[in-house]
């Protein structure tokens, strides 16, 4: 696991982060939706760009237990109410 936490991962085309970077926002994040008061199992859905942050939160999501649901952020609002019906999310993440 330390050569895990020590090591780095390329994000996105340019920008490289370690693990140790990922892991502080992720672990923000998990303790973020269980203090919404997301449980082990639930789905969170994610609306985000693709970037550093939506790594982040997508481990943050499966460091707490929770299920994460990535969603096309190029979808109409439609689309978007039949998606997070039928996944039964608990949470929506969004990029703001």
């Amino acid at each position: 696991m330390a050569s895990l936490v020590s090591g780095s991962s390329e994000m996105m085309a340019q920008e490289v982060l370690t693990y140790a970077q990922i892991a502080e926002p992720a672990n923000r994040l998990g303790n973020g939706l269980l203090d919404l008061g997301v449980d082990l199992g639930q789905r969170v859905a994610l609306l985000l760009l693709g970037s550093p942050q939506f790594v982040a939160v997508f481990f943050g999501a499966i460091k707490m237990g929770a299920v994460p649901i990535p969603l096309n952020t190029g979808l109409r609002p439609g689309d978007y109410v039949y998606m997070l019906n039928d996944s039964l999310a608990r949470a929506l993440l969004i990029y703001a």
